[in-house]
């Protein structure tokens, strides 16, 4: 490795590297390399050896690269004096390169290369094959000649070397650079590998083998392997090459966890063991290898070891706590009744980034298995599910229902893992709810959390300091986020950092102790009888009992018929105060004030039969506040009619009180008072929901809600909205862009929703990341074709016929990506279809347009602009270049019909479209002659696309999509709707 570069104060920018020097006659004389951001410098690549593979590369020639596997570096002659070099040899290198001031000398050899054990670091170059050599160009010459490629054997160069103060003679083997070059990588369960480079073992003095994780993706990243790490062993087996690695991959069932041995290359003698689920849902299992003369990579899959993964006897116990005092008693109790969750999602959806979460589980019914998480851990419906008992036994999972607004979802276990344990089976029990009322501010009780690291309880005195409402701020981006919720319980403790459950004397539960999503905050959810979270888990309970004994995976069964009947709104609340300075009256302030003594009576009443001290709660905290209920954030719907619709102005004759509210079409408006629903006083916002369990269809409820707003009373009438908890996910990938319909969180989110597909994540290197498609924006128009849905956005970027072609993956079967076709037949289906697509002329640029204008003419008069008038979109569609499927283009050479414009297009940078390449179809589409240009990566589409905001920002930007990003980046269509089944 080695490099001659000039310094030159030229303060070059970044993103100027390749950029060619030129000298007062326009000469290209170097290439702008790099530069230095601490100062004005700047550093130029001499043009010799770039000239030389130039002209290799124009005669079609292979470039032949030789290497010792040796960095040099340029040693100054002083230095060399001090080192004993003979004034002799010093005096006849400057009297050959009298512009040089140094020698060449060694600074670091790749272990186990040609040179290794043969050079040393500190050896100064006099001579190869007895000529003197102090030039980089000279050292490149030599060894690009000798190289395999070009001599068809090894050859053996000698070198004289200047070392110890004696000149030693030396032969060291010629190796192609090329032959340790990667040129082909493993793609298995979305981890990517490949042999290690050169470049990286000259970076890390490491030597050039080695199996090099290049991505870490799902299968490895989840298990906690790094990207740059090196594996030495897989299931016990060493995998020394990349054929090893195959080898032993294929031979391993999916869903089969093994021990993977690795190190990182910064710290090359220390190994860590992790443990790795081999996976082949989230991604294929296939070899790409280099077609240097297409410039594409070719696909061959490889296939998975399919075997049923049986439970298999364990022993498992759950840890031994003395029970020595109140403390030991309620963990003893518990902790058969928690595990740990597990959650491994494979991309980013719903605003989510991350691959693994973990949390605590409540057992609610041993014998079905079925529990209790928060959202935090189950972000959302795209994952897999593993839950850990005793830290010992792990055992699959599935989603059962994720709630629409509270931090609480259900995944049901497979029971089977743990009647198979040896002595009859783990202990798993249910927890045992308390029939005491809800918690309320003073109440003793005990906490009682789960590490998830070392599974071990901790139980904890703690004193209810609150319950009530809890504001969860936006996140960037957006994501699912607890609304309308005022019942949240909160301790006197900082108890944050572990979950579980709130339990009273005897180990009876009381709340659940949950981690919000929002970031690191624990707060309680009350479990109390009759309470939302209890009418759902009895639910859970009576649709189990109507199941068989052993595990259905079809789990989203139990939870399909539990529908949310929700006034679709986010509210908050406001103090009497304020709310009195908005124009509320005495009268509503006392009817509400009133309706909540009620509740607290009631309480009051509760508590007296099931207690027999009823001083030892501070009965005015139990339910009462000074708060009205006021809406927060109104979902951007069409449901709802926008502020600039409603009217607001005063009417002069007529007067709004309590007592005659004035009839509103519409809906909320944020700020809006709430404070009667159906006549009744709203006091708290479980009012605003209820449960239904039935599998009918939900029949349209409407609402009369009282409202005040600006000083006016107002009845509105606002139809309710049914919910599901079941997993839905559709999602597509698109050039490296995840895509999917925009998320409920969303709708919160923006005032107005952008009529489009939102991009919920972008691939680094990709080609929407790369020309600038935006994270969290909204596709609203592809090539002047709306894409208000995924088949829209489908349809516009692949064509009509999208769904024969277009891969369908399932993420809740087995298979997985296996499912598709042949990878070979359909890499050659996307290059059939991208070639006939890539040549149509759907959209062509501004500066194209500027370009093809003096060169054609057509029959109809000059280019238009778009009908609509549009502003800021630079394209023009293949429709406003003409109105009939044939036309006569004049272009440099003559005049030419074809089946729509075939303008010649100069290259900048995109395709080049060339009159020639393009043939009549019966369809009157113009389609690239694949006879005459094969499948190369050159060969590129353009997608004028623009994209919204969710602030209702417009931008347009072109996206290039070459059959090899194509390749790697493949279209697909993830898609589960268990709501349907």
């Amino acid at each position: 490795s080695f490099s001659h570069q000039l310094c030159h104060a030229a303060n070059t920018s970044g993103g100027s590297s390749g950029s060619p020097v030129i000298d007062i006659h326009g000469r290209a004389v170097a290439l702008n390399a790099g530069g230095s951001t601490q100062a004005a410098s700047s550093f130029f690549l001499p043009l010799e050896r770039v000239k030389r593979v130039l002209d290799l590369i124009c005669k079609n020639k292979k470039v032949s690269r030789g290497t010792l596997q040796v960095e040099f570096a340029q040693k100054q002659y002083d230095e060399c004096r001090r080192l004993g070099l003979p004034m002799d040899i010093e005096a006849e290198f400057r009297r050959k390169s009298p512009d040089l001031n140094g020698i060449l000398s060694v600074k670091h050899i790749i272990p186990e290369g040609p040179a290794d054990q043969v050079l040393a670091t500190g050896d100064i170059l006099i001579r190869i094959n007895g000529n003197l050599v102090n030039h980089f160009v000279e050292l490149e010459e030599i060894l690009d000649s000798l190289s395999p490629e070009n001599t068809g054997v090894i050859s053996y160069i000698t070198i004289l070397i200047w070392r110890d103060k004696r000149f030693v003679e030396v032969k060291v083997a010629v190796q192609s650079l090329h032959d340790i070059s990667p040129s082909k990588y493993v793609e298995v369960g979305g981890s990517i590998v490949h042999a290690l480079s050169y470049q990286m073992a000259r970076s890390y003095l490491h030597p050039c083998c080695g199996v090099f994780v290049a991505d870490s993706g799902h299968m490895l990243g989840v298990a906690g392997i790094p990207s740059h790490a090196i594996l030495t062993s897989i299931a016990h087996k060493k995998v020394r090459t990349l054929d090893d690695f195959i080898a032993v991959i294929s031979k391993i069932p999916v869903g089969q966890k093994v021990p993977v041995r690795y190190y990182i290359l910064t710290k090359k003698r220390v190994e860590i063991v992790k443990i790795v689920i081999v996976e082949s849902l989230w991604g294929r299992f296939r070899v790409a290898e280099r077609d240097d003369t297409s410039g594409l990579w070719t696909y061959t899959n490889l296939s998975y070891a399919f075997e049923e993964i049986s439970p298999t006897k364990s022993i498992a116990k759950f840890v031994n706590i003395p029970q020595q005092n109140i403390h030991s008693i309620i963990a003893s109790k518990i902790t058969p009744s928690l595990c740990v969750v597990e959650f491994h999602a494979p991309f980013g959806v719903d605003g989510v980034n991350s691959k693994w979460a973990d949390g605590v589980g409540i057992i609610l019914d041993a014998k079905a298995g079925i529990v209790l998480v928060d959202r935090s851990t189950i972000p959302t419906g795209l994952g897999k599910l593993f839950l850990t008992f005793a830290n010992n036994i792990i055992v699959p999972g599935q989603i059962l229902y994720l709630h629409p607004y509270h931090n609480f979802a259900f995944v049901k276990y497979d029971v089977s893992f743990l009647t198979l344990s040896e002595e009859g089976g783990l202990p798993v029990t249910a927890v045992e709810f308390s029939n005491l009322p809800g918690l309320s501010s003073g109440d003793n009780c005990y906490l009682v959390t789960l590490s998830c690291i070392t599974h071990i309880p901790k139980v904890q005195s703690v004193t209810v300091k609150g319950r009530g409402y809890f504001l969860f701020n936006d996140t960037t981006p957006p994501k699912f986020r607890i609304m309308n919720w005022d019942d949240a319980i909160t301790l006197n403790k900082d108890v944050s950092g572990e979950a579980g459950v709130i339990v009273d004397d005897q180990g009876r539960v009381r709340a659940a102790w949950l981690e919000t999503p929002d970031g690191h905050v624990f707060l309680g959810l009350t479990m109390e009888s009759g309470s939302h979270v209890r009418k759902i888990i009895d639910h859970l309970k009576r649709q189990c009992a109507k199941l068989e004994t052993d595990f259905n995976f079809d789990g989203p069964d139990l939870a399909r018929d539990c529908k949310l009947r929700n006034v679709d709104a986010e509210f908050g609340e406001i103090y009497l105060w304020k709310s009195r300075e908005l124009g509320l009256s005495e009268s509503w302030i006392q009817k509400i004030s009133n309706a909540r003594s009620d509740i607290i009576q009631k309480s009051i009443e509760m508590y007296s039969k099931s207690s027999n001290n009823s001083t030892q709660h501070d009965i005015c905290d139990l339910e009462d506040k000074y708060t009205i209920l006021m809406v927060r954030r109104v979902p951007a719907t069409r449901s709802y009619i926008t502020l600039s619709d409603c009217d607001f102005s005063d009417d002069e004759d007529f007067e709004t009180n309590e007592q005659n509210p004035k009839f509103k079409i519409g809906g909320f408006v944020e700020g809006d008072l709430v404070l009667a629903l159906d006549g009744v006083p709203i006091t708290h916002m479980a009012q605003f929901s209820s449960l239904e369990f039935n599998s009918s269809p939900s029949k349209e409820i409407v609402h009369e809600i009282v409202v005040l707003r600006n000083a006016k009373y107002l009845l509105l009438k606002i139809p309710s909205v049914v919910l599901t908890g079941t997993p839905r996910i559709d999602v597509v990938q698109w050039a490296g862009a995840v895509l999917q319909f925009p998320h409920r969180t969303l709708w919160f989110h923006c005032k107005t929703m952008p009529a489009g597909v939102y991009v919920s994540l972008l691939y680094s290197g990709s080609p929407a990341q790369r020309d600038g498609i935006s994270a969290c924006w909204f596709i609203v128009d592809v090539d002047g074709k709306k894409t208000p849905t995924l088949d829209a956005f489908l349809e516009a970027v692949e064509g009509p016929q999208w769904a024969e072609h277009i891969p369908k993956i399932n993420p809740l079967t087995r298979q997985g990506w296996t499912e598709m076709r042949d990878e070979n037949s359909e890499s050659k289906k996307n290059a059939s279809e991208f070639n006939r697509s890539a040549r149509r002329i759907s959209s062509v640029s501004q500066l194209e347009r500027d370009k093809i204008a003096p060169l054609q003419e057509i029959k109809n008069g000059k280019l238009s602009d778009r009908p609509d008038g549009g502003e800021g979109n630079d394209t023009i569609s293949a429709d406003e270049f003409s109105g009939s499927k044939k036309r006569e283009i004049s272009y440099e050479g003559g005049v030419e019909e074809v089946g729509i414009e075939a303008p010649k297009v100069i290259d900048d940078g995109n395709m080049v479209v060339e009159p020639d390449d393009i043939v009549d179809s019966d369809e009157g589409e113009d389609i690239l002659d694949i006879e005459q240009e094969p499948n190369k990566a050159t060969v590129t589409r353009s997608f004028c696309i623009r994209m919204m905001s969710g602030e209702q920002v417009s931008k347009v930007v072109t996206v290039d999509v070459c059959l090899a990003s194509k390749n790697y980046f493949p279209t697909w269509r993830c898609t589960v709707d268990e709501t349907n089944k």
